[in-house]
């Protein structure tokens, strides 16, 4: 949504539902491991300060939803075999000054 004193400000929602995680064989039809459902907000605010000049900032998966992106099967240096889910990125900030000649 754009303000008229240059102040834009932007909210993503995302979903993603259950989904496969791992499959033992190629050839199976159901997964081994199923990856949980999850959802994530961000938000983003830009102030126009000039013509040229502007700042902004941002923040992602702002309440910092825990989430596993995939499955993963390892080998550690002893020869144990195992497998872990890998977690999504955590709550993250960013902010900015941009110039635009």
């Amino acid at each position: 949504y754009g303000f008229d004193f240059g102040l834009d400000v932007t909210a993503v929602y995302r979903y993603t539902g259950t989904r496969p995680g791992l499959y033992d064989a190629d050839t199976d039809r159901d997964p081994s491991e199923t990856l949980g459902a999850y959802h994530t907000v961000d938000l983003r605010a830009n102030q126009r300060i000039s013509d040229n000049w502007s700042v902004s900032c941002q923040v992602n998966n702002l309440f910092d939803e825990m989430y596993d992106t995939y499955v993963q099967n390892f080998t550690d240096a002893g020869g144990n075999r195992g497998m872990g889910k890998y977690r999504g990125a955590g709550r993250s900030f960013f902010a900015s000054v941009n110039y635009v000649f």
